[in-house]
């Protein structure tokens, strides 16, 4: 019987460490062909919900990001096509609710609904959890 106990005891623990392990995980960040190191440009999971940097956008080609204090807006702009986008974030409210939030003094914005409305590609590589996000028009044929 102890035997029978120790073995599920181990079995239990090692169940527990591999959750843990696998929901700590990091999500990499590929941008145009690029692995993005900037901590301060990193995905975050909330509630299963991919958020990104804003500011993120920015390293994609012909693409500005301006900010109004004044109004407290982001816009985001793609040059060649004038295609803009301007959102309101909210302070804490951290929430897939909530389309653009500030999280740690950054603006972070749900990365599909995004991406789909600048015209912006984004791909999810589960196993090695890396979110790809690129215009199409600009990468390199191989």
């Amino acid at each position: 019987m102890t035997k029978i106990r120790v073995t599920f005891l181990s079995i239990c623990t090692l169940f527990l460490l591999c959750s843990t392990v696998n929901a700590e995980r990091r999500i990499m960040l590929n941008v145009q062909n690029r692995v993005v190191e900037d901590a301060q440009l990193q995905p975050m999971m909330i509630d299963g919900t991919m958020f990104i940097p804003v500011r993120t956008f920015a390293l994609l080609p012909d693409t500005q990001i301006i900010w109004n204090e004044s109004s407290k807006t982001v816009t985001i702009t793609h040059i060649k096509t004038n295609n803009q986008l301007t959102v309101v974030p909210r302070k804490g409210a951290n929430t897939v609710n909530n389309y653009a939030q500030i999280i740690n003094g950054r603006v972070y914005v749900l990365l599909r609904d995004t991406a789909t409305k600048l015209h912006v590609g984004v791909d999810w590589n589960q196993r090695t959890g890396t979110v790809y996000v690129y215009r199409a028009e600009y990468m390199r044929k191989s």
